[in-house]
């Protein structure tokens, strides 16, 4: 039976969004610079969403979800489960 290609599941966008955040990415077009890199594709056993792929992904999100996301950080952040170094 043939699978159907779906395209990237969620959480290959959100670890797309991580991988260029760590690497010291400032925008979604940096996403691409990642896309080029073969060696890394090979490493992480699959490719990464486009960085326009990444922005329809954000655009789900409204502003009480980054709310409640930054009630959960700043719980994390107060129990010292997360350090609070670079954190703004």
């Amino acid at each position: 039976m043939k699978k159907r290609n779906r395209g990237y599941s969620a959480s290959q966008a959100v670890l797309g969004l991580c991988e260029t955040l760590i690497a010291g990415g400032e925008c979604l077009e940096d996403v691409a610079l990642l896309r080029a890199d073969s060696a890394q594709a090979l490493l992480r056993g699959h490719g990464l969403p486009d960085p326009t792929t990444i922005g329809r992904f954000l655009r789900r999100f409204s502003l009480g979800h980054i709310r409640r996301l930054e009630r959960a950080l700043d719980e994390l952040f107060t129990r010292g489960i997360l350090s609070s170094s670079g954190r703004r």
